[in-house]
């Protein structure tokens, strides 16, 4: 995939969330972030607060776009665990974003045929529909809804 983005023209820029300088030397050279760190491990969304911390410190960022493609953790305060956990460290990251002023844009695909399709909403396990069980989350308070007309 990092070789097809450069044969379109891309310039891949090195950076690391253990080594805070190359994080801003990376910034420095850039005018959009675009974050794609996995949400999978909800701990890795707060590694965003360390390259917030170098958007601000580089002071030329025109945009930033956090990892939060799926659900737009503002609408999730329903929300139970494990899921839960994931939104509010997303919530943790708009707020340290939102605070500092940084230009913003929120990608929400509301995990339309990404992550949970495939695998039938399980949170832990494979991307491939369980054969033997499915875990349904909720607390059982929802029968059903639907938008169609």
């Amino acid at each position: 995939m990092l070789i097809d983005f450069k044969q379109q023209g891309a310039h891949l820029i090195e950076g690391s969330f253990s080594d805070y300088q190359s994080l801003v030397h990376a910034v420095k050279q850039v005018d959009v972030v675009l974050c794609t760190i996995s949400g999978t491990d909800s701990n890795n969304l707060l590694l965003q607060l360390k390259l917030i911390d170098a958007i601000k410190e580089a002071g030329n960022i025109k945009r930033f776009l956090p990892s939060e493609f799926g659900m737009d953790p503002s609408r999730m305060g329903h929300a139970l665990e494990p899921g839960r956990d994931a939104f509010d460290k997303k919530m943790l990251v708009r707020k340290a974003v939102e605070d500092d002023g940084i230009p913003i844009t929120y990608v929400s695909t509301n995990c339309f045929a990404g992550y949970f399709v495939g695998n039938l909403s399980q949170l832990k396990g494979s991307f491939i529909p369980p054969r033997d069980k499915v875990c349904l989350y909720g607390d059982g308070s929802v029968k059903g809804t639907t938008n169609c007309k």
